[in-house]
């Protein structure tokens, strides 16, 4: 499914880079599950966690290097 989300907030989280990203879409919400694979732009990220209207991701360093997620 594609869509739009929000980045609300970006924090260190041990070597790699916290992403808290925000789902406006109600379908998602059901359909995000922790350790669910999650493609974003070429990426395939793993959901460590979920809320109510959000979730979020870890970004590696190797992904910070070769990708633009780690900008």
């Amino acid at each position: 499914m594609d869509g739009v989300a929000q980045i609300l907030g970006v924090g260190g989280d041990a070597r790699s880079q916290r992403l808290t990203i925000g789902v406006a879409v109600r379908r998602w919400r059901g359909i995000l599950r922790r350790r669910a694979p999650w493609r974003w732009t070429g990426s395939s990220l793993t959901i460590n966690s979920v809320e109510d209207a959000s979730f979020g991701v870890n970004i590696i360093p190797h992904t910070q290097v070769v990708t633009t997620l780690g900008a």
